[in-house]
Order: structure tokens, then sequence, then C-alpha cells
């Protein structure tokens, strides 16, 4: 891996993209029998307009605003045609309709996200510490299983679990949460820890040696043996309603501020620490098996500041995705997966090439000057390709009739750039932008 554009191959390689061109022309000739099928080179350039549109934010305004001459950015209109970019967008799918899974809820991606799950571990190694959490990718759509987490700044959406570097963020697997799976029309238990153990079992990279930090939904003493078993060690907070907690733990009442109650087993740690009035604190630890509290005025237990610094692997995650996003407002739920895919893939990929080339990538902006990067390396063989009409540069207010239409009474709103007369269509010359330098 040398370039930007290497780093990013190693997520959304040609193999995925194939298998998205496939389905997309499939069901695009369908619709239209004089479909033009993508290539795979066109496709590239697709791909890298969407990450551009992310890089400059554009993902509310108008994709006709955004390809225009006059208000737009002129790499937009010079690579693709704005009405192509619409239909590609239009036609984007991810299967096909006759051999869907109707007992999945996922079929309609499942294929596609499967192969992006299997290239998310192979860019970097595993730090020490890595979370496990959820992400709520916004959709207001129709969706068989989509989510409402009232904490959540969008509260509707398509629920996510990730594995993340505690430190940089970076993703090692994602798994899509359909819903409750019931039997015997009783709801599931312990689906924080059927996750955790799920989403282990199913990245192909061996996490031998590290430390799981995890919230009260997954935490408990069950999964803390079940991870120690396989040479894991877990790091969570805990609700107060666990059975495993000693009674003690839960009291509120006669305990002084800033006090600690520490329990001990043969694989596990307890500590309840009251932060304030009224308010305690449990966390369950198989990584510290001694009493070791700080010198501050707080005293706080060692075992919560090493949580505290290392549970915002998914947060930090979920942050940076979305400060250059590629997603748009859609009614299609695969088409929001798939750009959250995409958005995923560029994270990573700035993660990976980061830790390879650290020195070029220690400024504050400097993961923005990656993205626009990788973006024009995918489109940078079709810029100067792209046929350009010399009479689109310049509008009237007023309609007038072609200076070369004689026979026919033609009006048009077309100036040509140069002698500033008004020309129709049949008569504009298509030149490439190479070619007009």
């Amino acid at each position: 891996m040398e370039t930007v554009l290497d780093s990013f191959n190693l997520f959304f390689n040609s193999r995925m993209m194939y298998k998205i061109l496939s389905y997309t022309n499939q069901y695009a000739f369908s619709k239209e029998p004089s479909w033009k099928n993508i290539e795979i080179s066109e496709f590239k350039v697709f791909i890298g307009l969407l990450i551009l549109l992310g890089v400059y934010k554009a993902r509310h305004e108008p994709i006709r605003e955004i390809f225009s001459g006059q208000d737009g950015r002129s790499i937009f209109g010079n690579t693709m045609k704005c009405g192509r970019f619409e239909l590609i967008l239009r036609y984007l799918r991810f299967d096909s309709r006759n051999d869907r899974d109707k007992n999945e809820k996922d079929s309609a991606i499942k294929e596609v996200f499967e192969l992006f799950r299997t290239k998310l571990p192979k860019g970097i190694i595993p730090g020490e510490n890595l979370t496990v959490d959820e992400q709520l990718v916004n959709f207001y759509g129709r969706c068989g299983f989509k989510s409402y987490i009232p904490s959540k700044p969008g509260k509707f959406g398509i629920k996510l679990w990730l594995l993340c570097d505690s430190k940089t963020g970076y993703c090692f697997n994602q798994i899509i949460y359909t819903g409750k799976k019931r039997k015997d029309d009783k709801p599931e238990k312990n689906l924080g820890v059927k996750v955790v153990l799920d989403i282990l079992k199913t990245c192909v990279v061996n996490f031998k040696g590290r430390t799981l930090v995890t919230d009260n939904f997954f935490t408990s003493l069950s999964l803390a043996e079940e991870l120690y078993s396989k040479k894991l060690t877990l790091v969570g907070t805990m609700k107060n309603s666990r059975k495993e907690l000693p009674p003690q733990f839960t009291i509120k009442k006669k305990r002084d501020r800033y006090s600690s109650l520490f329990a001990f087993k043969q694989r596990a740690t307890l500590v309840s620490y009251l932060s304030r009035k009224k308010k305690v604190v449990n966390l369950l630890s198989s990584l510290h098996n001694s009493v070791e509290i700080g010198s501050t005025v707080e005293k706080k237990p060692h075992i919560i500041d090493f949580y505290n610094q290392n549970k915002c692997g998914v947060d930090t995650f979920d942050k940076n995705v979305k400060m250059y996003t590629t997603r748009r407002k859609s009614r299609r739920w695969t088409l929001v997966i798939f750009l959250n895919c995409l958005d995923t893939a560029c994270y990573n990929a700035y993660i990976t090439y980061a830790t390879k080339f650290p020195f070029q990538c220690n400024k504050s902006d400097s993961r923005r000057k990656f993205l626009i990067e990788l973006g024009k390396k995918l489109i940078e063989h079709e810029e100067q390709i792209f046929p350009l009409k010399i009479g689109l540069v310049s509008k009237l207010s007023k309609r007038k009739r072609c200076s070369f239409c004689k026979d026919k009474d033609r009006k048009t709103s077309t100036l040509c750039n140069k002698c500033n007369g008004p020309i129709c269509k049949e008569h504009s010359l298509n030149i490439c932008s190479y070619c007009l330098k």
C-alpha cells in the first residue's frame, strides 16, 4: 500500500463493485430497455463524486444545483452528466429480487454487506483495547427493522453493532440489527452477550490478549467468564438490576460521597463508586484484580479511569464519519446502508494510510485532504474526456431564435461562449474540457 487509492481498495475492491454493477444493470435494463450498462470505470467515477459531495458537505443540496456550472463546482459537471449521476443513484441495487430470501429481513443487501465485512479487518493490527457499541444510521422511510432510540439525535434509523479500536475508532466489524428473534413467542434473552460473541466470532482477526470495553447493555458476569475462556478481558459498566450484583452495591443511602466498594471473584472484580449524591456507578472488570484508587479529591478507582479513557471507540468512529458523510436523503434503506459502508471504507482507509505515513497525516485537516485526493484519484481518468457543450456556459433570461436555424423557427435559451449568439442543441459543438483549454 503506497497511495490513498491503494488504502481505499483494501475495503472497497473491484470484486464488490462488479457484484453491485451486475445487479444494478440488470434492474436498470428491466426499467429502461435502452439502458447503457455501467462500466467499472464509470462506477469508480460515481464513487469519487459521492466522496467529494461528502467532503464539500453538500448532502442536503439538490443534485442539479451541485452539477450546474454557475452555482455548483466545476469538477462535478466536467466529470459526469447530472442526469446520468441521478439515474445511477436511482437504479443502484445490491441483489436480485427473484433470489431474495424472504425469511431474512436484510437479504436485499446481505450478499454485498457480507463481502464488505470481510474486508474491514485488513487495514491495521488491533490495538490493546476494543469497544463494542451501537451505531444508529438515520433513516425515516419504510424498513422492517427500523429502530427507535430516543437518546440519539436522529432517534429513528437502522441500528448496527460495531467493533472499533478504542484509540483510533477504526472499525473491525459491523452487524446489522434486524430485530429480536423470537422463539416460542418469548423475547430473546441475553441479547448483549450474544451480540458481543457474534461480532467477535464473525471477524476473521484473532483478538486474543485484548481488552473489550462495553456499556451496561452488554456487560455481565457470564460474558466476562466466556471472554476469559477465549483469552480476552472485559471492562464495562453494569446495570443496578443485574442479579450478580451484591445488595450493598445498589444501596445509595448511608454512603459517603466518593466512596468505593470492591468485590472479588476468581476471574472478575466488581467496584461500586458513589460519584455524587444518589448516583452509584457499578463496573465489572476481568482485567483488574486489586484495590487501586486515585489520589485526587474524587478518589476514583483506576477501573473507572481505564473505562473512561477507552469507552469512546465507536463514538469516535461515528463522529468522524458524520463529519464528511456521503449519505443523502433517501426512502431506500439499502442505499442508506451502502452509503454508510462507503463512509466506513473511507474512514478505515484514512486510518490505515495515517498508520503507515504518520508524518503526512499529523495536521487537523489531513483527513479532509485525504478524501479530496481520494475522490480526485477515482475520477481523474474521466475528468478530461467527458464531452462538454460549448453552448452550456451561459444562459439567456429570455429565449431567442437560433442563429443557425434558417428554415426552422427554433428558439433556445443557450448562448455560444465565443460569439454570444443564441444556439440550439443541434448546432452546438461537443468538445472535451482538455481541447477547450
